[in-house]
């Protein structure tokens, strides 16, 4: 595949869901082999719940630290708590946290929630929702999918047009990635070592 090709592979709305990374993952290994090529992979905002018990008890950091896991470039974080940005920064590897106040990029691609295009990225991509898929001002916007789908875009970068566009639901039937298993158990028990520490448990 030409190196102008590049698929943009993304989820939202999660919703706190930890269990269901291991086969959300496998899902878009799948996806990513099928469709070859260049490709990246963000969630468009909804990661953590504040009724989720992982989430209110670390202010939205669980679920963002399992995407950076899970290998995701970038992710909004629409539901992260105030103040809660600095102890992230101190566990993340490699996502780009992006809201409103902080952009993130990767290489040549630029990830904001602002809807600004970065005049100086080979690509703008908008981490927040839109009614439909489309190229407008410079920004990629990605529409709106059900939870546990995963989005693929595939994108001419050189003609700056949208090659094509499919949703993949996970299906019963998707094995979980036995790694990822691993570090969703991970993050559970030290969330509730935390909680222990601080007496709450």
């Amino acid at each position: 595949m030409p190196e102008a090709v590049l698929t943009v592979l993304y989820t939202q709305d999660l919703r706190g869901d930890l269990r269901a990374l291991p086969r959300l993952f496998s899902l878009i290994q799948q996806v990513r082999a099928d469709l070859g090529g260049r490709s990246v992979c963000i969630d468009l905002g909804g990661a953590c719940a504040p009724q989720v018990g992982h989430c209110a008890q670390t202010g939205g950091r669980s679920m963002l630290m399992a995407l950076d896991g899970c290998g995701y470039a970038a992710a909004y974080a629409d539901t992260l708590a105030a103040g809660v940005r600095p102890e992230l920064a101190k566990v993340i590897l490699a996502l780009q946290v992006v809201d409103a106040a902080h952009a993130g990029r990767v290489g040549g691609v630029a990830y904001v929630a602002d809807g600004q295009a970065r005049p100086d990225a080979a690509l703008t991509v908008s981490v927040c929702p839109a009614d439909q898929t489309g190229w407008r001002d410079g920004v990629l916007h990605l529409r709106a999918i059900p939870r546990l789908t995963v989005g693929a875009v595939t994108l001419d970068l050189s003609a700056g047009v949208v090659i094509a566009e499919r949703a993949h639901p996970l299906t019963p039937d998707t094995r979980p990635d036995p790694t990822i298993a691993g570090m969703v158990g991970f993050i559970e028990n030290e969330v509730r070592w935390a909680v222990r520490k601080r007496g709450e448990g």
